[in-house]
């Protein structure tokens, strides 16, 4: 068997060669800088993710919007929501409902506050709109969620 190698033989010169060579060198250089690149672009939007994500954490009692939000990082509302369900895997305004949910469930069952109250307090605008919610993301109202584990809650204590 003939082993090839190009090197010995007459059909390329050294330049070409070493040009060939420094071709491919520079081709797998741009590759690494790219993916450096897609990679600190990642871990940007990571870190802005985080960012967001504890300030709706911290703020979601005030009635956030996607649109507040937004303007309080200035970015376009649906860059944001595009960024952040594309990190995160979920919708922006999911996550704000979340927050507020897990707020209203700890009133619910640590008050005596009424649902309008709590709907309120936790950010909603409109009684109706909370319990939809509140029932879209609990499989339960809130009056049904309070009266199942209050009980638990007690018991626990």
């Amino acid at each position: 068997m003939e082993v090839l190698h190009y090197g010995t033989q007459a059909l390329f010169s050294a330049n070409v060669l070493n040009y060939a060579l420094s071709l491919l060198v520079m081709e797998l250089m741009q590759e690494l800088m790219d993916a450096k690149s897609a990679s600190n672009e990642g871990v940007k939007a990571n870190r802005l993710m985080y960012e967001i994500m504890e300030y709706v954490r911290l703020n979601s009692g005030i009635g956030l919007t996607v649109q507040e939000v937004a303007r309080q990082f200035c970015y376009n509302p649906d860059y944001l929501s595009t960024t952040f369900r594309r990190v995160t895997g979920e919708p922006l305004l999911s996550y704000i409902h979340k927050m507020q949910i897990a707020s209203a469930k700890r009133l619910l069952l640590e008050s005596s506050l009424q649902v309008r109250q709590i709907a309120f307090s936790v950010g909603f605008r409109d009684e109706k709109h909370f319990m939809k919610i509140f029932k879209e993301y609990e499989k339960l109202t809130p009056s049904q969620y309070r009266n199942a584990f209050a009980k638990v809650s007690l018991s626990n204590k």
